[in-house]
């Protein structure tokens, strides 16, 4: 069974890229991966084709992504203008059919138009990594219109088409939200699966999508939970030794992995406002370092950069976003506790049973990894917290470590069960695709 998996974010900086090497694993148990649909087609800024009918020829198209990431610019915009009235356009739009049309139209003069839609063509089923892209807001996601196309592709192929290690929240209540989140229910309800990653996800899901199978899965990173407890104390004590090409922090500060430290991480949120962050973060910092612990801070995604300006005010060490996943992972789970915005991240610390803190994130990602992660009264703090907020973090931060193994033996007892449950995802599909007695054919992929 040869399947097309959309969503594959192993190609991205950030460190959700380790929930897509964790699924591409799943999924190979029990199916051929024919091929995939990386992540980064999914943003202009990085795609190898967005804006179709270019004046620009279409060799020449890494120039005009540069460009549209220097729209600011008052000649450069009025360049992108002059394309767009004479035709260039984006292929994505917020109408999933009117993208399908767009890639039919299109893929005889675009190769990755061609691939995609050929692909999908060919498979046997379309699997598409919800993540925490399905975001429903004011100014339609180019995200969420970019998977809601992918699934009308494969019901245009009349191919059976899974959705899963998604969330989904309610849409805005003002703006174009609503009208995006129609688009979505038309489509999610026609799949053959629908695996929510959270049951805040699952409960919304029932309510709305009829017609495919719903279920919970805990997300896909929770299957590393062995691998993380295998190799937890693997990390170098000199934290220069982690750096990856190039060293660029090593004028910074340093960590020493043998002794306790505490990992701030941060977030979508609170990079959207880098000079706030910054004032916050610096002080949420000081204020960890005066419990007489290290610190060490951890960039798990490009937008995060502002966290270099902290270490470098503070003198500390910080871990890139350009860090092996597996060897970040290995330091989030060896921490005493992780301060953090960030989804995926605080899973990799909750395999090694380190406490998380939760800051504020889109949608209700963290107020649902708590839940997921049995936590009894979890709190979300603000993405950038506020001085009565980080009195408030330090005081849980003590109680965390004064709680110690007691605690981290919870948590990974909490990981390890939603291990178990992610692990069982691939054999759930299977026996969707496979309904009724198993051929000799089927049986390897059933099992």
């Amino acid at each position: 069974m040869g399947i097309l998996y959309v969503g594959d974010n192993r190609s991205n900086l950030n460190w959700g890229r380790a929930a897509s090497i964790a699924l591409h694993e799943l999924l190979s148990q029990s199916f051929e991966i024919v091929d995939s649909v990386r992540g980064d087609l999914f943003d202009l800024q990085t795609a190898d084709v967005g804006y179709v009918h270019t004046l620009m020829p279409r060799k020449h198209y890494p120039i005009f992504r540069a460009l549209l990431k220097r729209r600011g610019n008052v000649i450069v915009r009025a360049y992108l203008r002059l394309e767009r009235l004479l035709g260039a356009r984006d292929f994505i739009h917020e109408d999933p059919e009117i993208s399908v049309k767009e890639i039919c139209a299109n893929s005889a003069h675009y190769p990755e138009l061609k691939r995609i839609k050929d692909a999908a063509q060919s498979a046997d089923a379309i699997v598409v990594d919800g993540d925490g892209d399905l975001q429903f807001s004011e100014v339609p996601r180019r995200q969420t219109s970019f998977l809601l196309t992918m699934i009308a592709l494969g019901l245009h192929y009349k191919k059976p088409v899974f959705l899963i290690n998604a969330m989904v929240s309610p849409p805005s209540s003002t703006g174009r939200g609503p009208t995006t989140f129609q688009y979505a229910r038309k489509l999610i309800s026609q799949c053959k699966v629908v695996a929510l990653r959270d049951p805040l996800s699952f409960g919304f899901a029932k309510k709305e999508f009829h017609g495919p199978a719903i279920c919970y899965f805990p997300d896909s990173l929770f299957a590393w939970c062995r691998v993380i407890t295998a190799g937890r104390m693997s990390v170098p004590a000199n934290s220069r030794f982690v750096l990856p090409y190039p060293e660029e922090h090593l004028s910074g500060g340093q960590v020493d992995f043998s002794q306790p430290y505490i990992c701030v991480g941060g977030g979508a949120v609170s990079a959207s406002s880098p000079e706030s962050a910054v004032k916050a973060y610096s002080k949420l910092v000081q204020a960890i370092l005066d419990m007489d612990i290290q610190v060490c801070l951890v960039e798990s995604d490009s937008p995060d950069g502002y966290l270099r300006t902290v270490a470098a005010n503070l003198r500390l060490g910080i871990v890139p976003a350009r860090t092996s996943a597996f060897m970040s992972a290995a330091i989030l789970g060896n921490a005493r506790a992780f301060v953090s915005g960030r989804y995926h991240p605080s899973i990799m610390a909750s395999l090694g049973g380190t406490p998380c803190i939760f800051l504020g994130s889109h949608g209700h990602k963290m107020e649902s990894l708590a839940k997921v992660l049995d936590y009894q009264s979890p709190v979300t703090f603000s993405a950038c917290p506020t001085d009565r907020e980080i009195q408030n973090i330090v005081q849980l931060l003590r109680d965390y470590l004064k709680r110690g193994d007691t605690l981290r033996e919870e948590i990974r007892q909490a990981a390890d069960k939603r291990c178990g449950e992610a692990e069982g995802l691939p054999r759930f599909l299977a026996d969707h695709l496979y309904p009724g007695p198993c051929t000799e054919d089927q049986t390897v992929a059933r099992q």
